[in-house]
């Protein structure tokens, strides 16, 4: 089955945790080449990715798209840094004590909007738990975008037989009317000659012959 160069494809893939979507969209080339763009810290994927696009476009110039929400977790962790809080407090406390003229007091309100006092803790992510819902949104995009290039591919498939029998016409048209070129040269030759030089010109015969047969090939 013919196929298209060109295609456009998309999947999704979600769970508790997150959501991916996988964009694809690929243009004619000679060779292969693929382009990822992704989340940096999901790059151990990307050559894995490449190889499920490559198994279903082995050529072209494809741009990989593919973007991750990480809002549907809620088990996000928050670090307390309890010994950076004590030296704020001290800190704090002192600069109140040289500063008696200032209103205010060292609450725990201020304490916590220090910086890294509170902060989220970086979730470790299971690797291949990220693969493999990263695959499975690149297999449903892969699959749209190969349906999409078959469609495509059909339709230049007739394009191209349509052109072919129109070629195929025009070439038995073309060898219907050939032998005759010639002879329909030397007659507009004569005429032009007559036309020139009048019709008492006597010109040979075989130079006609001769300039009706390099016309004719």
């Amino acid at each position: 089955m013919a196929k298209s160069m060109t295609g456009y494809g998309r999947g999704e893939y979600a769970d508790e945790k997150r959501s991916f979507i996988c964009e694809i969209r690929s243009v004619n080339h000679r060779y292969s080449d693929i382009s990822i763009k992704m989340p940096r810290r999901y790059s151990f994927a990307e050559d894995a990715v490449k190889n499920i696009i490559k198994s279903h476009a082995p050529r072209g110039k494809i741009d990989v798209s593919i973007q991750v929400d990480n809002s549907a977790s809620d088990e996000t962790a928050i670090l307390l840094n309890s010994a950076l809080a004590a030296r704020y407090y001290e800190k704090l406390t002192e600069l109140k004590s040289q500063l008696p003229g200032i209103a205010g007091e060292v609450d725990l309100r201020m304490i916590s909007l220090m910086p890294d006092v509170l902060k989220p803790a970086p979730e470790i992510e299971d690797e291949d738990e990220i693969k493999n819902a990263l695959f499975a949104a690149a297999e449903k995009a892969a699959a749209r975008f190969d349906e999409m290039r078959s469609i495509e591919g059909e339709k230049l498939a007739k394009d191209i037989l349509s052109r072919n029998e129109t070629i195929r016409k025009t070439r038995a048209e073309i060898e219907e009317y050939a032998p005759q070129v010639k002879q329909l040269y030397m007659q507009k030759l004569r005429e032009r000659i007559a036309e020139l030089l009048g019709k008492e010109a006597q010109i040979p015969e075989e130079r006609i012959l001769t300039e009706a047969a390099l016309f004719a090939d």
